[in-house]
């Protein structure tokens, strides 16, 4: 954000110059577009972030089942503070509305009810599904699939696998999820 700041005031001072050449005026215009891509790209990235955040904020449930709070336990360590005050503020808002709407109209013995959905309702990311990963360092020796020999993957390759046969390499920063992984956040769990 400070870089993007920076880089508008230049572009400020430049137009601003009662002097300035058509080639500056051009090269303005053309750093102008680039801010203007990358407060694209950004906003993108930060809403396709806060919808995955959104599909999985059942895990953030105080009375969450024992077999979700390991995958609840793991997407804790990778959220920022925001978000997780955004995701516990979200399922707070879900349960009351959940409490207005439905809930509130069952009768007193129905409790039972509030506690339901733990499992089915509320489910971990899917790491099986593919993702394009863009490998940062050279990883040597690693299996995409069982039953496959091991492969070398170069710094600056692309490929398209599985997450969970790359999550180690993500988490260590070996690898990255590139961008047509984010295109469409809205596909189906």
């Amino acid at each position: 954000r400070a870089q993007v700041e920076q880089q508008e005031e230049t572009i400020e001072e430049v137009t601003e110059q009662p002097d300035r050449t058509v080639e500056e005026a051009f090269t303005a215009s053309l750093y102008q577009m680039d801010i203007d891509r990358v407060k694209y790209a950004l906003a993108k990235y930060l809403r396709v972030r806060l919808l995955k955040l959104e599909k999985v904020t059942g895990l953030f449930r105080p009375n969450l089942a024992p077999e979700l709070s390991e995958a609840a336990a793991a997407l804790r360590e990778r959220l920022s503070e925001q978000e997780l005050q955004y995701a516990h503020e979200l399922e707070k808002l879900y349960e009351d509305h959940l409490d207005d709407a439905v809930l509130r109209h069952f009768p007193e013995n129905a409790d039972q009810l509030k506690s339901l959905g733990d499992v089915d309702m509320c489910r971990p990311p899917r790491t099986d599904r593919f993702v394009f990963c863009h490998v940062r360092e050279t990883v040597d020796g690693f299996y995409a699939h069982e039953g496959t020999n091991p492969l070398t993957w170069e710094a600056g390759d692309i490929h398209v696998v599985p997450y969970q046969a790359i999550k180690r390499f993500v988490e260590d920063g070996r690898m990255e999820l590139s961008a047509p992984h984010f295109e469409d956040p809205m596909r189906n769990s």
